[in-house]
């Protein structure tokens, strides 16, 4: 995109990255899929020229504009406006645009009263001319509807009359052939009552035998059925036992192994984790304020009560799993010196003043032993040096779904 206003620049990538925020990984366009899970400062600061020259994509711009139609975007009705002129680039787009440009010089007097003048006068003669052309529409399509439904109903009459004309042709034919059939019939019908009769003493013998055939089938028909339910029953009991057992990736001695997803899964689908969460001896270690300000999660409480709400959640589900978790927060957001507690089956700790809540996660892992670990994070920059600890990456959205 040419050069825009600078806070033009900002709104726009401020609303991309509230759209590569709102949407999953896996329904975004190749171009900002790796943008995801950057903070909408980064985007908008470090990322900006990048982010719109991908406004010059057609598809991307038709999946924005569908996006403002049919969600609900977290962002302002002037980043609305702004993204839609962007997107939709009607004729003169670009003047719209500087429009709403906050550093635009100031308009002659009375200028912008024209404008609107003129704007309401212009809407008012476009609403004349889109109702005479619904109304000539309308017109149009009920004449064809008429038109049709005329056709339909004649087409309807010739088939009814050619119908009735068969049937007439035809019930005269039968009429005569049933005359002839009768007669024969009376001939064939007492040649028929003596076969009959030789042929009844035969199958009362024949009909004895096949039910005691019958019901020797049956009996080993049930007996196969029952077999086959025990069969089924084992191959789902030892389809069960053989899923639930996750595969890790062979590690070197001394490093630590990622863990598989599960045959037929991804590695960001929930089942993925919940299979992870039975490896034995797995840990699960949480970036605990990504998961309370992920979508959909505790994002609109207070740091206080998120931080309770994602404990309460990760001792469920340690418990349910019978696996030790850690979970931690940023110290900068808690009362002086607190920097661990426990909480059940739940450690939970702080960073400290001299150093980041990522950090400190990450020195965690660099001091346990090395047994599987699970990283809960959707922070990019996290997922990469917890990766390179050889730690299994779960996303918050994931996590959720199994502490919901």
């Amino acid at each position: 995109m040419r050069s825009v206003p600078d806070d033009i620049a900002i709104s726009l990538a401020r609303s991309l990255g509230a759209y590569i925020g709102a949407t999953p990984a896996h329904e975004l366009p190749g171009p900002l899929r790796r943008f995801k899970g950057f903070r909408q400062q980064t985007l908008a600061t470090r990322h900006r020229a990048d982010l719109l020259a991908r406004l010059e994509h057609d598809a991307l711009r038709r999946r924005l504009v569908d996006w403002l139609d049919d969600g609900k975007p977290s962002i302002s009705k002037r980043d609305k406006e702004i993204l839609r002129l962007a997107c939709e680039r009607p004729k003169g787009w670009r003047s719209e645009l500087e429009r709403h440009s906050r550093h635009k010089k100031a308009p002659p007097k009375g200028a912008e009263e024209k404008v609107v003048e003129l704007e309401a006068q212009l809407e008012r003669e476009r609403a004349k001319v889109r109702k005479v052309r619904e109304e000539l529409k309308g017109v149009k399509e009920s004449a064809r509807a008429a038109a049709a439904s005329e056709r339909l109903v004649h087409a309807e009459l010739m088939t009814d009359l050619q119908d009735m004309k068969k049937r007439v042709t035809a019930a005269e034919r039968a009429r005569t052939e049933a005359q002839a059939a009768a007669e024969k019939a009376e001939l064939a019908l007492e040649r028929d009552r003596r076969k009959n009769r030789r042929a009844g003493e035969k199958a009362a013998s024949d009909r004895d035998d096949a039910r005691a055939e019958l019901k020797e089938v049956r009996r080993t028909v049930r007996t196969l059925k029952t077999r086959i339910r025990e069969v089924e029953t084992e191959a789902q009991v030892a389809r069960a036992r053989r899923s639930s057992r996750t595969k890790t990736t062979p590690a070197p001695p001394g490093k630590r192994s990622r863990l598989r997803a599960p045959k037929g899964l991804f590695d960001d689908a929930p089942e993925s984790l919940a299979a992870w969460l039975q490896t034995e001896g797995v840990r699960l270690l949480v970036d605990g304020y990504n998961v309370s300000k992920a979508e959909g999660a505790y994002g609109e409480l207070d740091l206080e009560s998120q931080r309770e709400r994602v404990v309460d959640g990760v001792a469920r589900l340690a418990r349910k799993k019978n696996v030790q978790a850690t979970v931690v927060f940023d110290g900068s957001e808690v009362p002086p010196r607190t920097s661990r507690k426990k909480s059940g089956p739940v450690t939970v700790e702080y960073s400290s003043a001299a150093e980041t809540a990522d950090d400190h996660l990450v020195a965690l892992l660099e001091k346990w032993p090395t047994v599987p670990v699970i990283v809960v994070t959707s922070d990019r920059e996290l997922q990469e040096r917890a990766a390179a600890q050889g730690a299994t990456i779960a996303t918050s959205s994931q996590f959720m779904v199994l502490i919901r």
